[in-house]
């Protein structure tokens, strides 16, 4: 059985540029990244409190990402 490579939290700061959606910001950040791309946007969704709000350009994001030990 092969073992998964130990992965540890770290984050990433984004200031949200015009036309930018949560889901095209997760593309830029998906090759740090070893979830399943829909987890991985929802789970910035949550580290950002953003259900049920728009982001807006200027706004900054908490970015996860994985990082291998």
């Amino acid at each position: 059985v092969a073992m998964e490579p130990a992965t540890e939290t770290t984050y990433a700061q984004h200031t949200v540029q015009t036309g930018e959606t949560v889901w095209c910001i997760a593309e830029k950040y998906a090759d740090q990244q070893r979830k399943p791309f829909n987890e991985f946007v929802f789970e910035i969704q949550q580290e950002n409190k953003l259900a049920g709000r728009y982001i807006q350009p200027g706004d900054t994001l908490v970015i996860p990402l994985a990082v291998v030990k």
